[in-house]
């Protein structure tokens, strides 16, 4: 998935309410230069999306991608993709480990289980359109009764 660095921050901005970079890692207690970081790291700042989300209550997926979520879940071919969101974060966290083990990514920051919970559950959504703390509620709902 490619991701518009340039969109995420336009989105970042409005929703603060912060018009540059300084402003925005001011709004996030973050050191100045991190905006320009996450540019030069050519990735999400899914840590900081997600607390900007919490904060604001704008919708996470439309901070990232900049869909809204009937967008976000409109995926087609995705019948034979499976719907358990738990068996797609262990294989997404499997995949992870995987790539750190073999060398192919690094890592540079320190990673929570809520970033992984968020950055698999864009995955889910992505590979099912289906939103994930929908599908969530109804499991749990299905295991109490």
């Amino acid at each position: 998935m490619n991701f518009d660095l340039e969109g995420i921050l336009k989105r970042m901005y409005a929703v603060t309410g912060t018009e540059n970079n300084f402003q925005l890692s001011k709004y996030l207690g973050k050191r100045p230069g991190a905006v320009h970081a996450w540019k030069d790291k050519k990735t999400p700042p899914y840590e900081d999306c997600h607390k900007i989300a919490e904060q604001t209550g704008c919708n996470l997926m439309w901070l990232i991608t900049g869909k809204s979520e009937q967008e976000a879940g409109s995926s087609e071919g995705s019948s034979n993709i499976p719907t358990n969101f738990p068996k797609i974060r262990n294989a997404f966290l499997k995949a992870l480990t995987q790539g750190y083990e073999f060398g192919y990514l690094a890592h540079t920051v320190k990673t929570t289980d809520q970033t992984l919970d968020l950055m698999a559950g864009i995955l889910y959504e992505e590979l099912t359109g289906k939103d994930m703390e929908e599908v969530l509620e109804k499991t749990k709902q299905a295991d109490a009764g």
